[in-house]
């Protein structure tokens, strides 16, 4: 994520990015900080039921001992929640950058997802519906805003998709590859951001 608000700040890129994608990225963040929590709770609940079932119960016998797992738990917290706002802030920087093209949801643009979904039409998905619907809104949304520029000078298109059904074989799928070709100098795809970031603009990771 640094690396691509890196990219921002320098002008080396144009970040097209679906409101309903935005979305289900700090939805995605959410869940990931609460399911770390959580574990992370449990652990330490764990560890205290052990203990407890041991006739040497050393936790409640040594105040020691008991504060130094209370310190341990407190500061796994600190720290989780320490990244946990480090990357929703990196996020909320690249969303509001000038050079982020940020796609709200018009009714247009949804029922055109809804309508390439029901069609089956790739970036569809026969194993998650759920998927399928985000993924063909987000693609509606990224060719209305080319549409939308089609008088502007062509650009090279980098998609970064790990989802397979932007695919057919290790080739971006000709359906998506044919909506995308009028309105794009050149067309590059890669599974993995930092694979990306890596091969197109040197970024160390």
């Amino acid at each position: 994520l640094q690396g691509i608000l890196n990219r921002l700040k320098k002008n080396e890129i144009l970040l097209i990015l679906p409101e309903n994608i935005k979305n289900e990225i700090l939805y995605i963040l959410d869940e990931k900080f609460k399911e770390l929590i959580d574990n992370f709770k449990n652990i330490f609940e764990q560890i205290t039921k052990n203990n407890a079932q041991k006739k040497d119960n050393l936790i409640e016998k040594s105040n020691t001992l008991k504060k130094a797992l209370e310190e341990a738990k407190e500061s796994s917290r600190a720290s989780i929640t320490k990244k946990y706002d480090s990357i929703k802030e990196i996020i909320g920087d690249i969303c509001a950058h000038e050079q982020t093209k940020l796609i709200s949801i018009s009714d247009k643009i949804l029922l055109s997802g809804i309508k390439r979904a029901i069609l089956k039409q790739p970036p569809f998905s026969k194993k998650n519906a759920y998927s399928t619907h985000q993924d063909c809104v987000a693609f509606e949304a990224i060719l209305k805003f080319l549409e939308q520029k089609s008088n502007a000078t062509k650009q090279n298109f980098i998609i970064c998709a790990n989802d397979s059904d932007y695919y057919l074989g290790d080739k971006l799928h000709p359906i998506i590859n044919d909506k995308l070709k009028p309105f794009c100098e050149s067309i590059k795809t890669y599974k993995n951001i930092i694979v990306m970031l890596k091969e197109e603009f040197q970024e160390k990771i």
